[in-house]
């Protein structure tokens, strides 16, 4: 089993303002031993834990890190879970379990003002002093802009007339208000040229994020022939940004999805022919996204457009829905959803139980497509 005893054990020093030799005097072992325990080379003999343990008032399994095990493991259940619950009023109470069991995770509560904002505008009103209470926690509590900035969103959509002045002040009134972009022209302004770039590298794709994910908040794929035509026109964007080296790293994935998406609007629309050359291709560019394990930081393009920052392929470990600085750092990215949301599932959920697909299903020529797609997606 993962111990942590050695990241706990700094922890606690370094929050008490102690050094290694003052810990050391106070367990009777010498610096060296404090040292090999904080580096993982060593653990604290069996016997010592519950003094340890008593002296920073905290119990062994903190001490241990078995919370923060269980923790991970716990969120890692919720995200699967969660992603398979249709019902929207059932969403709604299952992530209000995980916000009253974590209610210092506002990312979970902003999990729950998505869920309600989701629900049928007739429970809306139900919901309201709910999604109200939550996101004032968000607004008064979390340090993260772009978390608060969804809170005020969601509550701009769900809340009466009458509120709707309180809350959308709270937005960025334009573009060049928002935090970014106020940044970049400080440092700009401040003689910080190489910084600035920096952040203009960022703010750029900050935009393309937005851009890019503007036609899933918008519904147009309830037009099939425009929705046809906007993903055609991404595919072109994507290979565009790749300036004739393939498609950047980051954007396979949504690249894939595109293709994926034609292919379906196609076998909905009668068009099969078409259909299976799309599909096609949609697995061979699924199989080209799903090389990147978990953590892997991927190249987002041109450096001179976004200054030279990758993103992190992921979306449920320590470092997912973040950014990396060409100095090694990372910084969160709300709009990560814009590259990450793309499974080598998808093509399984396509193939066998996507809407308007029944005729297609029944034919021979499809079946094979289904069996690579239960294989691509490790599914007996």
């Amino acid at each position: 089993m993962e111990l942590m005893i050695g990241e706990k054990l700094r922890k606690l020093r370094r929050d008490r303002d102690m050094t290694q030799e003052m810990l050391a005097s106070a367990f009777g072992v010498s610096p060296q031993a404090i040292s090999k325990w904080e580096c993982g080379d060593g653990y604290p003999d069996i016997t010592m834990l519950p003094m340890i343990a008593n002296y920073f008032k905290v119990t062994i399994d903190e001490l241990m890190g078995n919370d923060e095990i269980g923790k991970r493991e716990d969120f890692q259940l919720y995200h699967n879970t969660r992603r398979n619950i249709k019902d929207p009023a059932e969403l709604v109470e299952y992530t209000l379990g995980y916000v009253r069991r974590y209610p210092e995770e506002y990312k979970l509560a902003l999990d729950l003002t998505h869920a309600i904002v989701q629900l049928p505008k007739d429970k809306w009103e139900e919901y309201l002093p709910l999604l109200r209470e939550t996101c004032e926690k968000i607004i008064n509590e979390c340090t993260l802009h772009w978390i608060r900035q969804r809170a005020v969103r969601d509550m701009c959509i769900v809340c009466p007339d009458e509120e709707l002045e309180h809350w959308i002040d709270m937005c960025a009134s334009a573009y060049e208000d928002t935090r970014g972009e106020v940044m970049e022209y400080r440092l700009w302004k401040q003689d910080r040229m190489e910084e600035s770039r920096l952040h203009r590298g960022i703010n750029n794709f900050m935009l393309l994020c937005h851009f890019i994910t503007r036609n899933d908040k918008t519904k147009n794929w309830k037009d099939v022939e425009r929705d046809i035509a906007w993903r055609k026109k991404q595919i072109r964007l994507f290979e565009f940004l790749g300036g004739g080296n393939g498609v950047p790293e980051v954007w396979r994935g949504r690249y894939a999805h595109c293709t994926l998406m034609i292919a379906w609007m196609l076998f909905r629309s009668g068009r099969n022919e078409e259909g299976y050359t799309w599909l096609d291709l949609a697995f061979e560019r699924y199989e080209q996204w799903n090389v990147f394990p978990e953590g892997t930081a991927l190249d987002v393009g041109d450096p001179e457009i976004f200054g030279g920052i990758r993103a992190i392929c992921g979306l449920y470990g320590p470092d997912a829905w973040k950014i990396e600085l060409p100095d090694g750092s990372r910084e969160h990215n709300g709009d990560a959803y814009a590259y990450m949301l793309f499974e080598k599932t998808d093509i399984y959920h396509m193939t066998l139980h996507w809407g308007g697909m029944d005729e297609v299903r029944k034919d021979e020529r499809f079946q094979p497509y289904i069996a690579r797609a239960k294989a691509m997606a490790e599914i007996e």
